[in-house]
């Protein structure tokens, strides 16, 4: 059965009324940018059936075009209904579940909507992801783990270079899996270097971000910050 399309943008009016913190992007999309992230809830439809599951978020604002961007989140989180299973909505009965899920949604957001937010609190929810991704598989020295770290130093690159150096020097001090950089066509010396190599560059790594801010689209979004 396909979904009347009203019903859909109707859906979405009452998803962007319960959290106007957020900003329309496309019609199943509500974000905010959050210094140099794109953080927000995403209604993404259950395959085979007539019925959505809302996630949270995050996306980075580092590559050198938005489209590059959104293409794959860093950090895409489920939520709870009250019996422990995934908040499913089916598309014909959304007001029979609408406020019980947007309920459990306030109650399990791993960061706020409306503040500005600490790097550490970032750092923090990023670092529990990574260790629980299936894709990973609890290792702490293979390709999938530093490429967050990667993440968390461009991050801290954002606020200052003393801080990004930090993390550079804790990455540098890792053992890493040779092996699982090879499997994904990287040599470990040139990662380093091209890490340091941003890191050299800060005024290049901002203006891109800046760039990437000035999109019709995400200017138009809620905004806050990321701050010590």
């Amino acid at each position: 059965m396909k979904i009347d399309r009203e019903l859909k943008q109707e859906i979405n009016k009452e998803w962007q009324s319960a959290f106007p913190q957020l900003g329309s992007y496309t019609q199943n999309k509500f974000y905010k940018v959050l210094g140099t992230l794109i953080v927000g809830i995403e209604l993404i439809k259950v395959s085979f059936m007539e019925q959505y599951r809302p996630h949270f978020v995050i996306y980075t604002l580092f590559d050198k075009d938005l489209g590059t961007n959104l293409s794959e989140e860093i950090l895409l989180q489920e939520f709870y209904n009250k019996k422990g299973f995934q908040c499913d909505i089916p598309y014909l009965k959304h007001n029979e579940y609408f406020k019980e899920v947007v309920s459990c949604i306030d109650k399990q957001l791993p960061i706020s909507l409306e503040v500005d937010i600490q790097i550490d609190k970032i750092n923090v929810l990023l670092e529990s992801y990574i260790r629980k991704a299936p894709f990973n598989g609890g290792a702490t020295n293979s390709f999938s783990y530093a490429k967050y770290q990667e993440i968390k130093m461009k991050i801290a690159l954002y606020l200052n270079k003393e801080r990004a150096q930090q993390v550079f020097r804790d990455i540098y001090n890792v053992k890493w899996d040779n092996k699982s950089f090879e499997e994904s066509n990287c040599s470990i010396n040139s990662w380093l270097l091209s890490l340091q190599e941003v890191i050299d560059n800060r005024d290049t790594f901002l203006r891109q971000i800046e760039i990437n801010k000035q999109s019709k689209k995400i200017l138009k979004l809620p905004y806050s910050e990321i701050v010590l």
